[in-house]
């Protein structure tokens, strides 16, 4: 089955700001809330990831994904439009500063944008987290919103 059949667009690689940033966007065909209740939702973060979530959606509430591989806090959350938050996965050194991670849902024709924005990676792990939001995350966020809710 192609892209098109499933309702899936492509991700879109941006360039970050910064040598060690790196930003990516993809549609979705559901409202920006639907989308923000999902990434604020230990269950649905769970379907989504086919892992584990335990999330605490407040201001300095922390969050644990994929069976306790990330964790951070957030930062900031404005409902339905950005969350923002700190992000550590345990392939971090111990000297290795936790990263940023900023979300954005952007009211679209037809359903939302996401657009990811995660700053400050330490330069080993780069490529790593380029992959992840790429490859894994964001194909399967589009592939849980293609289904019926």
């Amino acid at each position: 089955m192609h892209e098109q059949d499933k309702g899936l667009h492509p991700i879109y690689t941006l360039n970050g700001t910064k040598m060690n940033d790196v930003q990516f966007y993809c549609d979705v065909y559901v409202d920006r809330e639907v989308v923000f209740a999902a990434w604020t939702d230990s269950w649905k973060q769970g379907e989504i990831t086919k892992a584990l979530a335990n999330i605490t959606p407040i201001i300095e509430g922390r969050f644990e994904l994929w069976n306790g591989a990330v964790k951070g806090q957030f930062l900031d959350i404005q409902k339905p439009k950005r969350l923002q938050m700190t992000w550590r996965t345990v392939d971090f050194e111990v000297w290795m500063p936790s990263t940023k991670v900023t979300v954005e849902f952007q009211s679209r024709p037809n359903g939302c944008r996401v657009l990811v924005t995660h700053e400050q990676i330490p330069t080993p792990m780069l490529e790593q987290f380029r992959f992840a939001w790429e490859q894994v995350y964001l194909p399967q966020m589009q592939l849980y919103f293609s289904r019926p809710q």
